[in-house]
C-alpha cells in the first residue's frame, strides 16, 4: 500500500524503494494558544514497522497553510481527497527509509469555534516543540514489545512554507521551551 502512495507521489526516477512497512497513528497532545492556556492538537505519526528494536531519527515536520479554516487543517487533506502538499505520501517515504516522521495541525483546526493564527512564530514554535515531546513521550509509555521502532535521542525539524517558519521557531524556542529536546 505504502509503494502505491509512493508511486503515486513521487516520479518513478525518484521514488524510493521501501526499506520498512509502516506503522501510522493519530494521536493528540497538549500545546500552548497565546494566552498560554493548554489547548489539544492532533498529529499523525509514522514510523517503520521492524522485528527487533531499532533506534531511527526523528523528523517533525510542520506543514504549509491552504487557508485558515477547519476544514483546511493539515490532517482533513487525505480524508478530504485533497492534495495541498500531500504530507500523507511525503512523510510515509521518509519513514519507509528509516525515519520516524510526525506532522501537527497547526493551532485553531482542532477547534470549530477557533480560527487558525496564521504565521504566528511561538504559536508554531509550541507546535513543533509539544509534538516532539509528544513522540518521545508516546514511545516511552509503550513497553518496547509493542513497537520496536524507537526514536534517536536527536530531533530534526523541517517543513514547508509556514511549515518552514514554524521549524525555524521550533529550533529559535528549543533553548529556553524545551531545553530537554536535542533539536539538532
Amino acid at each position: 500500500q505504502v509503494d502505491n502512495v509512493l508511486h503515486a507521489y513521487l516520479p518513478a526516477q525518484t521514488c524510493p524503494v521501501s526499506q520498512y512497512p509502516l506503522e501510522v497513528y493519530r494521536m493528540q497532545f497538549w500545546t500552548r494558544d497565546r494566552e498560554g492556556t493548554e489547548i489539544v492538537v492532533q498529529a499523525e505519526l509514522r514510523f517503520p514497522k521492524v522485528a527487533s528494536e531499532t533506534e531511527f531519527p526523528l523528523f517533525v515536520y510542520g506543514s504549509g497553510t491552504t487557508g485558515i479554516a477547519n476544514e483546511c487543517a493539515t490532517l482533513n487533506e487525505y480524508m478530504g481527497r485533497r492534495a495541498w502538499g500531500n504530507y500523507r505520501a511525503h512523510l510515509s517515504a521518509y519513514a519507509t527509509q528509516g525515519y520516524i516522521t510526525a506532522i501537527a495541525n497547526w493551532q485553531g483546526f482542532d477547534d470549530p469555534d477557533q480560527t487558525h493564527p496564521y504565521f504566528v512564530a511561538e504559536l508554531e514554535g509550541y507546535v513543533m516543540l509539544d509534538l516532539t515531546r509528544a513522540v518521545y513521550d508516546f514511545f516511552s509509555a509503550l513497553p518496547s514489545e509493542d513497537i520496536l521502532a524507537r526514536p534517536a535521542d536527536a530531533v530534526f525539524f523541517g517543513g514547508y512554507s509556514q511549515g518552514g517558519h514554524g521549524a525555524f521557531a521550533g529550533d529559535v524556542m528549543a533553548p529556553y521551551y524545551a531545553p530537554e529536546l536535542n533539536v539538532v
